[in-house]
Protein backbone atom coordinates (compact mmCIF):
# COMPACT_ATOMS: atom_id res chain seq x y z
CA UNK A 1 0.00 0.00 0.00
CA UNK A 2 2.78 2.38 0.52
CA UNK A 3 3.63 2.18 -2.90
CA UNK A 4 0.05 3.72 -4.05
CA UNK A 5 0.72 6.45 -1.90
CA UNK A 6 3.98 7.65 -3.42
CA UNK A 7 3.71 10.06 -6.73
CA UNK A 8 4.93 8.18 -9.85
CA UNK A 9 8.67 9.16 -10.42
CA UNK A 10 9.50 10.21 -14.19
CA UNK A 11 11.64 8.18 -16.24
CA UNK A 12 14.56 8.42 -17.59
CA UNK A 13 14.94 7.73 -21.27
CA UNK A 14 17.73 5.13 -21.43
CA UNK A 15 18.36 6.13 -25.38
CA UNK A 16 19.80 9.55 -24.48
CA UNK A 17 24.14 8.49 -23.79
CA UNK A 18 26.56 10.97 -23.54
CA UNK A 19 27.48 11.23 -27.12
CA UNK A 20 24.32 12.20 -27.99
CA UNK A 21 24.15 14.84 -25.44
CA UNK A 22 27.36 15.89 -26.53
CA UNK A 23 26.62 15.84 -30.33
CA UNK A 24 23.52 17.97 -29.46
CA UNK A 25 25.65 20.14 -27.08
CA UNK A 26 28.29 20.50 -30.30
CA UNK A 27 25.20 21.51 -32.79
CA UNK A 28 23.64 24.70 -30.31
CA UNK A 29 27.34 25.74 -30.38
CA UNK A 30 27.77 25.67 -34.16
CA UNK A 31 24.19 27.16 -34.72
CA UNK A 32 25.26 29.90 -32.09
CA UNK A 33 28.88 30.12 -33.68
CA UNK A 34 26.45 30.52 -37.07
CA UNK A 35 24.63 33.12 -35.80
CA UNK A 36 27.28 35.21 -35.01
CA UNK A 37 28.74 35.37 -37.44
CA UNK A 38 25.59 36.18 -39.36
CA UNK A 39 25.41 38.79 -37.27
CA UNK A 40 28.51 40.47 -37.84
CA UNK A 41 28.38 40.12 -41.59
CA UNK A 42 24.87 41.94 -41.47
CA UNK A 43 26.53 44.38 -39.21
CA UNK A 44 29.55 45.35 -41.91
CA UNK A 45 27.61 45.16 -44.70
CA UNK A 46 24.45 47.57 -43.42
CA UNK A 47 27.93 49.50 -42.70
CA UNK A 48 29.37 49.04 -46.25
CA UNK A 49 25.39 50.32 -47.60
CA UNK A 50 24.95 53.10 -45.68
CA UNK A 51 28.62 55.03 -46.60
CA UNK A 52 27.36 53.29 -50.56
CA UNK A 53 24.40 55.52 -49.92
CA UNK A 54 25.98 58.39 -48.66
CA UNK A 55 28.36 58.62 -52.34
CA UNK A 56 25.62 57.59 -53.73
CA UNK A 57 23.80 60.99 -52.71
CA UNK A 58 26.71 62.86 -53.55
CA UNK A 59 26.86 61.72 -57.02
CA UNK A 60 23.31 62.73 -57.35
CA UNK A 61 23.48 65.67 -56.31
CA UNK A 62 27.26 66.19 -58.77
CA UNK A 63 24.24 64.73 -61.54
CA UNK A 64 21.31 67.38 -60.90
CA UNK A 65 23.16 70.52 -62.99
CA UNK A 66 24.10 68.16 -65.65
CA UNK A 67 20.50 67.06 -66.03
CA UNK A 68 19.59 70.62 -65.78
CA UNK A 69 21.86 71.80 -68.87
CA UNK A 70 20.99 68.62 -70.57
CA UNK A 71 17.18 69.68 -70.27
CA UNK A 72 18.01 73.29 -71.46
CA UNK A 73 20.29 72.07 -74.39
CA UNK A 74 17.39 69.67 -75.48
CA UNK A 75 14.63 72.62 -74.97
CA UNK A 76 16.72 75.04 -76.87
CA UNK A 77 17.33 72.68 -79.67
CA UNK A 78 13.69 71.91 -80.31
CA UNK A 79 13.08 75.66 -79.88
CA UNK A 80 15.64 76.55 -82.96
CA UNK A 81 13.89 73.35 -84.96
CA UNK A 82 11.01 75.62 -84.71
CA UNK A 83 12.40 79.10 -85.52
CA UNK A 84 14.40 77.37 -88.11
CA UNK A 85 11.14 75.83 -90.02
CA UNK A 86 8.83 78.95 -89.67
CA UNK A 87 11.82 81.61 -89.42
CA UNK A 88 9.68 83.25 -86.52
CA UNK A 89 11.11 84.01 -83.23
CA UNK A 90 7.31 84.01 -82.09
CA UNK A 91 7.08 80.12 -82.57
CA UNK A 92 10.62 79.71 -81.51
CA UNK A 93 9.86 81.20 -78.01
CA UNK A 94 6.30 79.19 -78.57
CA UNK A 95 8.29 76.12 -78.84
CA UNK A 96 10.72 76.51 -75.93
CA UNK A 97 7.27 77.65 -74.08
CA UNK A 98 5.48 74.55 -75.05
CA UNK A 99 8.56 71.90 -74.06
CA UNK A 100 8.66 73.09 -70.36
CA UNK A 101 4.96 73.02 -70.30
CA UNK A 102 4.54 69.43 -71.32
CA UNK A 103 7.07 68.31 -69.20
CA UNK A 104 5.52 70.23 -66.08
CA UNK A 105 2.31 68.31 -67.25
CA UNK A 106 3.49 65.00 -67.43
CA UNK A 107 5.68 65.69 -63.86
CA UNK A 108 2.61 66.50 -62.27
CA UNK A 109 1.05 63.82 -63.39
CA UNK A 110 3.60 61.54 -61.76
CA UNK A 111 3.35 63.54 -58.44
CA UNK A 112 -0.93 63.09 -58.64
CA UNK A 113 -0.19 59.05 -59.06
CA UNK A 114 2.81 59.07 -56.42
CA UNK A 115 0.27 61.08 -53.84
CA UNK A 116 -2.23 57.89 -54.95
CA UNK A 117 0.29 55.91 -53.36
CA UNK A 118 1.13 57.53 -50.45
CA UNK A 119 -2.83 57.24 -49.40
CA UNK A 120 -1.84 53.51 -48.69
CA UNK A 121 -5.38 52.33 -50.44
CA UNK A 122 -5.35 48.54 -49.97
CA UNK A 123 -4.30 49.27 -46.26
CA UNK A 124 -6.97 51.62 -45.94
CA UNK A 125 -9.84 49.46 -47.87
CA UNK A 126 -8.28 46.32 -45.49
CA UNK A 127 -8.78 48.64 -42.28
CA UNK A 128 -12.35 49.45 -43.45
CA UNK A 129 -13.03 45.78 -43.93
CA UNK A 130 -11.70 44.99 -40.64
CA UNK A 131 -13.87 47.59 -38.85
CA UNK A 132 -16.97 46.24 -40.74
CA UNK A 133 -16.65 42.98 -39.35
CA UNK A 134 -16.34 44.46 -36.07
CA UNK A 135 -18.73 46.04 -36.16
CA UNK A 136 -21.41 43.64 -37.77
CA UNK A 137 -19.91 41.33 -35.24
CA UNK A 138 -20.81 43.78 -32.23
CA UNK A 139 -24.36 44.08 -33.72
CA UNK A 140 -25.16 40.21 -33.44
CA UNK A 141 -23.62 40.06 -30.24
CA UNK A 142 -26.33 42.89 -29.56
CA UNK A 143 -29.24 41.51 -30.39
Amino acid sequence: MNDAAEPEKPSVDASVSPDSLQAWTALLQQLQATGQGFSRLLQLELRLALGDARRLLLVSLALLPLVFLAWCGFSVLLAWLAFDLSQSVAVGIAAFIAVQLLMLAALLRMIRGYRRSFALPASRRQWQSFMEGIRHGAQKADQ
